[in-house]
């Protein structure tokens, strides 16, 4: 499945390709970040959905931003 992923201000991060698919909750590294699942939504292509993200720690948990 592939899916474009967001942030929480609807600004476009990129795209992976990913199986099994994602769920709500999912963590997932890219090569730059990690990154939870907080949202998905469809797409208008079949094999494409719209996943929005936060930034993670390695351990899943959501990323503190710096001060």
């Amino acid at each position: 499945m592939k899916y474009l992923m967001v942030d929480l201000h609807q600004r476009f991060l990129g795209s992976i390709t990913q199986e099994p698919p994602l769920s709500v909750g999912d963590t997932f590294a890219t090569q730059s970040r990690n990154y939870m699942v907080v949202g998905i939504q469809t797409a208008r292509e079949p094999d494409v959905r719209s996943v929005t993200v936060i930034a993670a720690n390695s351990k899943g948990r959501v990323a503190k931003s710096p001060a």
